[in-house]
């Protein structure tokens, strides 16, 4: 028994899914009941989700933890006409997006919160939460055309977080600037060149994935996935399927499985890649090392569109496999094009670690290791270059990548040049597991028999977790025995990681900006979801 089945206000609850789950009854024991599981030895707050009942709100926690594919639920039932909730940013600091979101999408007060701004909608929103049930939208909402001269000014900013000194000022660095790699914005405080704070500011792409996804079949919301980031579209879609499965109790024959572990590490390989160029692009006058990744990722996008029929949006997943089988010449052709990735790795290291330019530009650069990386929430390639090593192919292992042979790679600096020797070294990592997927891929079926259309799920909940390319993603699926998600929750990588810029940029000279922001792999396509 553990402390937390201690404690009075604390209900323990039967769940399918066979993690920890408790039902908080008092809601203003939160700040108390995050104590007690931070010294349990729980890690990071991985995600909040608000859910509209329509009579009540519902929140519901989840927390990781380093050496244990368990993950903590919690619940508790808030009152929905005035629903509040002490913050635990205080405690778990990786919790502080999570709870701003909710609090935009949902209306839910999260008490005691350091920046309680909005993170998603815009300042002056006088509309309902849009993610409530009866929802209504509105032009009064938020009249932009009104808002936009105070907002969008950017010297106005300091009106919504603080006063600045003398000798600092603002700079406002997008939504639209090639540095950002997505719409959003950056506004620094800076003293000379020194950055003195960082804000980052999202909200501008309003992709509505969430809530179209409650809207459309079970069958139907693959693509919508694939759409979260165009760099790892197959990640996101076979993650989809993957929950999906857990909530209507698919068994996925081997052979897909197999395929499915091919697909994922091929395209953290092109996702890789694309981070490798974008890098030296972002330093600057490294044209060699943005043309050698790009070339070899066309390799890849070719092996993808005869395995898929596509380039970027692959919709390969399939509720109970995948799609189709790849032809007999894709597996040579593949295993060619590894061992040929295999050679020039080392010379494409061995181009940018050995000269001084590119590692005066990264090296002691955007620190952030350790503890704190973890603390702030940090996930996947910048988690593990602060020296923490956390991946979810070893924590919880999904079909049956345990029975691989396989490092995880881990350097201890923290830094841009750490975020980048990590990419390039996960590369080599899913080379090998590719090649061992190669000679053991079984001769079953590709698919298990389900229904083309998916008209009703059974009431339940479903949570799946991957180690997508940029870190921890996972899907929340609640269903209330209809036809449509009841709740649909996306878990980001990216939105995690953009969050710990705060940190990073702290100190840092002005001119470093560029290969901070690019070392955390952007995709910003997932962060507005």
């Amino acid at each position: 028994m553990n402390s937390l089945d201690k404690l009075d206000y604390l209900t323990k609850v039967d769940s399918d899914h066979l993690n920890p789950t408790y039902r908080l009854e008092d809601p203003s024991k939160m700040n108390e009941l995050a104590r007690e599981i931070k010294r349990e030895g729980w890690a990071q707050v991985m995600l909040v989700t608000g859910i509209d009942w329509r009579e009540k709100l519902e929140v519901v926690y989840h927390f990781n933890k380093l050496n244990s594919q368990e993950i903590l639920w919690i619940r508790v039932y808030l009152d929905r006409e005035n629903p509040e909730i002490p913050s635990v940013t205080p405690i778990f600091p990786s919790a502080n997006w999570h709870e701003r979101e909710t609090s935009d999408l949902m209306g839910i007060k999260f008490l005691g919160h350091p920046d309680p701004r909005p993170l998603l909608l815009p300042p002056g929103w006088k509309g309902d939460p849009p993610l409530r049930k009866d929802y209504k939208p509105s032009p009064e909402d938020y009249p932009w055309w009104k808002a936009s001269e105070r907002y969008y000014n950017p010297y106005n900013y300091t009106k919504i977080i603080k006063k600045l000194g003398p000798d600092e000022f603002l700079l406002s660095v997008g939504p639209m600037h090639p540095v950002l790699h997505g719409m959003w914005r950056l506004v620094f405080e800076v003293r000379g060149d020194t950055i003195v704070e960082a804000w980052p500011d999202i909200g501008w792409l309003h992709r509505g994935i969430e809530w179209l996804a409650e809207r459309r079949r079970y069958d139907q919301i693959g693509i919508f996935a694939d759409r979260l980031c165009y760099g790892s579209a197959m990640s996101w879609n076979l993650l989809y399927h993957y929950v999906v499965e857990k909530l209507l109790k698919v068994e996925v024959p081997n052979k897909a499985k197999v395929l499915r572990i091919v697909a994922f590490e091929m395209q953290r390989i092109i996702s890789h890649l694309l981070f490798v160029a974008a890098l030296a692009a972002n330093v600057g006058t490294f044209h060699s090392m943005f043309l050698y990744p790009i070339r070899e990722r066309e390799k890849f996008l070719d092996l993808m569109e005869i395995m898929t029929g596509n380039r970027l949006l692959y919709t390969y997943g399939r509720i109970g496999g995948v799609a189709k089988d790849p032809p007999e010449y894709f597996y040579r052709k593949l295993k060619e094009t590894l061992q040929d990735l295999d050679k020039h790795l080392p010379e494409y290291m061995d181009l940018t670690l050995s000269n001084e330019s590119f590692l005066l530009r990264t090296e002691k650069v955007g620190i952030l290791r350790g503890q704190a990386a973890l603390d702030v929430g940090a996930t996947g390639p910048v988690l593990r270059a602060a020296g923490i090593e956390y991946d979810v192919r070893k924590v919880d292992p999904y079909w049956g990548i345990d029975e691989f042979d396989f490092d995880v790679v881990v350097e201890r600096d923290g830094d841009v040049l750490a975020r980048y020797v990590v990419r390039l070294k996960e590369i080599l990592e899913s080379s090998r597991i590719i090649q061992q997927a190669l000679e053991k891929i079984p001769d079953t079926p590709i698919r298990a028999k389900v229904p083309t259309f998916i008209m009703k799920a059974p009431a339940g909940e479903a949570f799946g977790r991957v180690e997508d390319p940029r870190g921890e993603a996972a899907f929340y699926i609640v269903s209330d025995g209809k036809g449509t998600p009841y709740r649909f929750r996306v878990k980001s990588p990216t939105f995690s990681n953009v969050a710990t810029l705060h940190h990073m940029l702290r100190g840092a000279r002005y001119a470093d900006m560029s290969a901070i922001i690019e070392s955390i792999d952007i995709c910003f396509g997932e962060v507005d979801k």
